[in-house]
């Protein structure tokens, strides 16, 4: 997935913080494809990146206000409340956007990995 693009009618845009992470994982999945193109599907790495893709374009995309990406106070009580957060991965991965609905432009921040 190249960024900037346009998802579900929302553009689509990723902080550095995102994209370094993002990166990272595809290349880990390429060099598995490399190294086993008959078996490179079957694992985690390339697993999560096809997690994080549908996250993106069938969850966030579709309604990024949706009240499930509220994070409540995990962040502090009244700071960052502009940051969304959805969970995967049995909830051990969390991808952190803001988005405006006026511009519809969404912001990719930060995923841990």
């Amino acid at each position: 997935m190249d960024f900037p693009q346009r998802v579900n009618g929302w553009a689509l845009y990723a902080h550095p913080c995102f994209q370094e992470t993002y990166d990272a994982l595809v290349a880990e999945v390429e060099t598995l494809k490399g190294k086993d193109p008959e078996n490179y599907q079957r694992k985690a790495a390339t697993k999560l990146l096809a997690v994080v893709h549908k996250v993106i374009e069938e969850h966030i995309t579709v309604n990024p206000s949706s009240p499930a990406f509220r994070h409540g106070k995990s962040l502090g009580s009244g700071k960052n409340k502009d940051w969304s957060r959805v969970k995967f991965g049995a909830g051990r991965y969390r991808l952190f956007f803001r988005y405006s609905e006026k511009e519809k432009v969404i912001i990719l921040g930060w995923m841990n990995g």
